[in-house]
């Protein structure tokens, strides 16, 4: 057996290098018995994707607090904040499309939030007017409830994922009822437009699903009028 000073483990002495960490033996010999590979892992300085996107942001939003600080006595206007809030906004969502824990369904949920809070904070500064809960949110909830009514039809053999997109598409119903409910709009008809096509979504894929999902939705909740 020969050691190795790196890995401190005993080799067999016909190998010429370490299993584990690639290095010469002391004494190279020709080999014949085969180790499994094993994967190496290279420092790439800390360079992702997603950490360059954050650098970017960070100096977004030091140069905007930068020039603003110097600029108040021409305009007094904290513009920056807008920078800031729309910087971090577009990292968020950067962070959660490279999130490989994240499943689709729930990217495009955290996704929907953040575009939907950056919105609003845009209508809070510039006065709100109540464009962004009006007509922005309302039909970006549709657009919403369609991706995942897609992604249900798709899935529509995994149980587990199909119910959970009609749960998503049920609470995400309830942000144009909570729009209208507090009178957060000038316009009544598009949040009962996204309200109607939720419940649409809803009621169309319970009816369409199959008779397993339906016994599979009777055998958790417990529901005797399921058939």
């Amino acid at each position: 057996m020969t050691r190795c000073n790196s890995c401190k483990v005993n080799v067999y002495s016909q190998h010429r290098e370490c299993p584990l960490c690639g290095k010469l033996l002391s004494v190279p010999m020709q080999s014949e018995t085969s180790y499994p590979q094993y994967e190496k892992s290279y420092d790439k300085d800390g360079f992702t994707v997603k950490r360059l996107f954050l650098y970017i942001t960070i100096v977004a939003c030091a140069l905007s607090v930068f020039i603003n600080a110097f600029t108040l006595d021409q305009a007094l206007t904290f513009w920056s904040a807008i920078v800031i809030v729309s910087s971090i906004s577009l990292w968020l969502i950067i962070y959660t499309y490279y999130k490989k824990s994240y499943s689709a369904g729930k990217k495009m949920l955290y996704i929907y939030a953040i575009i939907s809070a950056l919105l609003v904070a845009l209508d809070i500064y510039s006065g709100f007017y109540k464009w962004s809960t009006t007509y922005v949110l309302p039909f970006l909830t549709v657009a919403v409830a369609f991706i995942f009514t897609a992604m249900a039809v798709e899935n529509k053999n995994n149980y587990k994922e199909y119910l959970g997109f009609l749960i998503v598409i049920f609470f995400v119903s309830f942000v144009p009822i909570i729009i209208f409910v507090f009178s957060f709009t000038t316009q009544a008809w598009t949040s009962f437009v996204a309200i109607l096509y939720c419940l649409l979504a809803i009621i169309g894929l319970f009816i369409f699903s199959g008779s397993k999902f339906k016994q599979e939705l009777k055998k958790r909740f417990h529901l005797g009028g399921v058939h």
